[in-house]
């Protein structure tokens, strides 16, 4: 559920509404990135949009078959920048794992 900014109306939205909107369902968030401890591209999902490369340099390149890889560089980047490129993937095929193992995203 979740509340307008005036926080007057509600609205429910299920993970199915979601993806069926072409978005992605995820846990909530407390406003803060998870601790991302390992990072996997799916080369079946990746489409080579580059869009990881955009937002995060440091962490994404694309390689000769046009797919992203995750560069040794990551980890001086911080989670919310590793988030946001990893949700600016069209497919979803950027997966982020916490130190636990855990799959934080998508």
């Amino acid at each position: 559920m979740t509340l307008d900014k005036d926080q007057k109306t509600t609205k429910n939205t299920t993970d199915a509404d979601k993806a069926s909107a072409g978005g992605h369902a995820q846990a909530p968030t407390t406003g803060k990135a998870p601790r991302v401890a390992r990072i996997e591209v799916d080369r079946d999902l990746c489409i080579g949009a580059e869009s990881c490369v955009l937002v995060a340099p440091d962490a994404f390149k694309m390689d000769g078959e046009r797919k992203a890889v995750v560069k040794e560089t990551w980890r001086s980047l911080n989670d919310d920048t590793i988030l946001t490129a990893a949700k600016a993937c069209p497919t979803a095929a950027i997966f982020l794992y916490d130190e636990d193992g855990n799959q934080v995203y998508p």
